[in-house]
């Protein structure tokens, strides 16, 4: 079976295995092989959203609290807050494609550059819409209490 498929559809269809393959560069230790793949990717501003949402989020977890505001920058461009009722979303082409567990992920890489980045009060209004978001995962719960540690209100955790 032979398909005419353009340079770019092609780089699209492959964007996945892409990501994929920089998730084993970087299971398999190779930091820089992986930053630089992931970094690739982004660059690529390529329409494939969800690779793009995996690959933004695993370089923001790779580089940890280095570039903080870059990697806030890159996880605001896929999450939306609800002005009415302070709820958060991910960017709708990302809500039905992404599982739980990625989406997951994302808020609480968000999460963890804000506490880095001493924005308590953005860290705080997140915490408290996690556990609403994700019911069944303790994690949004030991978010709660890392931002009462940091407000020095250890007590309430």
């Amino acid at each position: 079976m032979e398909e005419n498929l353009a340079d770019d559809e092609i780089e699209i269809e492959l964007a996945p295995i892409a990501v994929q393959l920089a998730y084993v560069q970087q299971l398999l230790g190779n930091r820089q092989e992986a930053i630089a793949s992931y970094t690739d990717l982004i660059k690529r501003n390529l329409p494939d959203e969800p690779s793009n949402a995996v690959a933004i989020n695993n370089l923001v977890a790779l580089k940890g609290p280095k570039d903080i505001t870059d990697g806030l920058k890159k996880l605001d461009r896929l999450i939306q807050k609800n002005s009415g009722d302070k709820s958060f979303q991910l960017v709708p082409s990302l809500e039905l494609k992404l599982s739980s567990k990625q989406k997951e992920s994302i808020y609480v890489n968000r999460m963890l550059l804000l506490l880095h980045s001493n924005k308590i009060d953005q860290a705080r209004e997140l915490a408290d819409a996690l556990p609403q978001m994700f019911p069944q995962s303790v994690t949004p719960v030991l978010l709660q209490a890392a931002v009462f540690v940091r407000e020095n209100k250890g007590w309430k955790s």
